[in-house]
């Protein structure tokens, strides 16, 4: 079964981002693109709780300080708690995409043409705490704007020699603790993501995209009541029935696996990251 989702709202600052940059000289260099403006590119992707984007925040304040004889501390990320105030701590979150296209408007018209703008094809495995971003491409972006990205979530036919065993026959695969309470959340509904906004984002040459989802956000709009206790599995057979988990996702919903799985369209936005600091700063272009 397919399923779609837009969202036209989220700003966080606690983000899994996915990072776009040039391929013929790099983010730093100069390049002319093609005939018709439209850029080729290649893709990472990571999580911002990762060691890699720590890493980029300790070297920007180690610079800063350079300058200035100040002790400045590193602010830590704010703790992930649910809609009930519940603590979550996360150790796995894996994501297995398919094909990925960018779209010059907001919404579908008369003239698009589904799959016309690929870009990527998958299987795409990626594991979004990772230390050590995933390179695709190049590719060309096939579109000099764009308001909507369009990206599938497949499930993972065959392991990979790092994925998880609880990927495998799934496309999204999440493990951690609530209050001390281990669980697990296994999506198997291979959905279409459209993740759209009202402003036209137009990368130059060489600049660098992301695709961010925001963990805070997520958590924060789901109850996780019911996962508190005793360790639990979330699949597509056992969805875990709870009254009204997530209103602020989908008012509809009434089990948390539902709850989960259109999570991953809601919290997302793609901006251009134009100070390369892995994520989508307030002054920053973005579709959302």
């Amino acid at each position: 079964m397919n399923f779609k989702f837009k969202n036209t709202k989220l700003k966080s600052a606690f983000i899994l981002p996915m990072a776009i940059c040039s391929v013929f000289v790099g983010c730093n260099g100069k390049s002319n693109g093609t005939s018709t403006g439209t850029p080729f590119v290649s893709m990472a992707i990571t999580g911002s709780s990762s060691s890699v984007i720590a890493s980029f925040k300790s070297l920007k304040q180690k610079f800063w300080e350079v300058f200035f004889n100040e002790a400045i501390a590193l602010v830590p990320p704010p703790n992930i708690v649910d809609s009930a105030g519940h603590s979550i701590a996360i150790s796995n979150f894996w994501i297995n995409f398919g094909n990925v296209e960018f779209e010059s408007t907001q919404l579908p018209n008369s003239s698009e043409i589904d799959g016309a703008n690929i870009v990527l094809s998958g299987p795409l495995t990626i594991d979004l705490l990772s230390p050590s971003p995933l390179i695709f491409g190049p590719f060309n972006l096939r579109t000099v704007g764009f308001q909507r990205l369009k990206y599938k979530a497949q499930n993972l036919q065959i392991a990979t020699a790092t994925s998880p065993s609880g990927l495998t026959g799934n496309s999204l695969f999440l493990s951690g603790t609530v209050s001390g309470t281990a669980f697990t959340v296994q999506v198997s509904d291979q959905i279409e993501i459209e993740v759209s906004g009202p402003s036209a984002v137009t990368p130059s040459t060489n600049s660098q995209l992301i695709l961010q989802m925001s963990t805070i956000s997520i958590f924060s709009k789901i109850n996780l009541t019911g996962l508190v206790g005793s360790p639990k599995a979330i699949t597509s057979s056992n969805k875990l029935s709870q009254a009204n988990p997530c209103p602020q996702i989908n008012v509809s919903a009434a089990d948390l696996y539902t709850c989960f799985r259109d999570a991953i369209a809601v919290e997302a936005n793609v901006g251009e990251d134009q100070n390369l600091d892995f994520q989508i700063d307030n002054n920053e272009p973005s579709i959302k």
